[in-house]
């Protein structure tokens, strides 16, 4: 029976509700007011499996490897490829799979043969290949305002909780996202919002940098004013904030972005949301064994 060797590229992604922003002492988000499970858009899962006819095979002889790639998640991924890069005791110098775009079911299968070197003694070596494909990272999350006339009325009734939810994109990379004070906010108020990114998949964003304009923060423009450009990182467009550098991981996270609104509102509730997003081109290694025999 023929072994496999198989990873399957499925990961959480967890939005942090509002409350109080605070690290602890592992540099972790912290003290923030839950708002329970987050309602989920949609899940990133890439599988690869590669199965080699023989792991053992002699000189100059020919070995045929089996690729699947597979999305099995509910998300449309771009630029899927694949290369063999470290082929030792190998005739080819590498090989280079290019599958575009991968609908969610879709699946691509192909082989490729691998003709072994003459060796003076058994060689055994570690094929190593790399998936590469483009995806994206996107959380959402309510916010509420009370004009100062409503939020006396309501702080006098006991009743200023507001009813907050966020939604996200399960993918390889994790948005974390808070605000500085508890919702709803109140008219002339100003808060922060703070957020920033973690890789949590089985590799790395290309580069382990989110490049000029990958990232954009969107935001309600009709009782919200953006006062800062987030730190000096972002170029503030009518309605949007994007990163205008690049914004480097370091282990596995980015640092944290914040920029600071003003409430400006005359209507006693209005509500609507946060959304931010994250091209990125996700890139993921692994290897299997084969042995040349002399």
């Amino acid at each position: 029976m023929r072994r496999k060797y198989f990873i399957v590229l499925g990961v959480f992604l967890l939005v942090s509700a509002s409350g109080c922003i605070e690290m602890d002492d592992e540099g972790d988000f912290a003290g923030f007011m839950g708002i329970g499970e987050p309602e989920e858009i949609a899940v990133e899962e890439i599988s690869i499996s590669a199965e080699p006819t023989l792991y053992n095979v002699d000189s100059g002889q020919e070995n045929t490897v089996f690729f699947d790639i597979e999305n099995r998640g509910n998300i449309t991924v771009e630029d899927v490829d694949l290369h063999v890069f470290d082929m030792p005791h190998f005739v080819d110098d590498g090989k280079e799979k290019e599958v575009g775009e991968l609908e969610p079911g879709m699946a691509e299968s192909w082989e490729w043969d691998f003709v072994a070197e003459e060796v003076d003694s058994d060689r055994t070596s570690n094929i190593r290949y790399r998936l590469g494909y483009v995806s994206e990272a996107y959380a959402e999350h309510s916010v509420t305002v009370l004009s100062y006339d409503e939020y006396l009325t309501r702080q006098d009734e006991g009743d200023l909780e507001a009813d907050l939810r966020y939604a996200e994109k399960e993918t390889s990379v994790d948005i974390e996202l808070g605000f500085s004070q508890s919702q709803p906010f109140v008219e002339d108020e100003d808060f922060l919002l703070s957020f920033r990114f973690e890789n949590v998949g089985d590799g790395s964003v290309q580069g382990q940098v989110f490049e000029e304009g990958s990232v954009t923060l969107s935001y309600p423009t009709e009782f919200l004013d953006l006062m800062n450009d987030c730190q000096g990182v972002m170029d503030i467009n009518d309605g949007e904030a994007v990163l205008d550098e690049e914004l480097y991981f370091y282990e596995g996270q980015t640092s944290e972005v914040s920029c600071r609104f003003e409430v400006e509102t005359e209507q006693d509730l209005t509500e609507d949301v946060f959304e931010i997003s994250a091209e990125y081109k996700y890139i993921v290694d692994d290897y299997f064994v084969l042995t040349v025999e002399s």
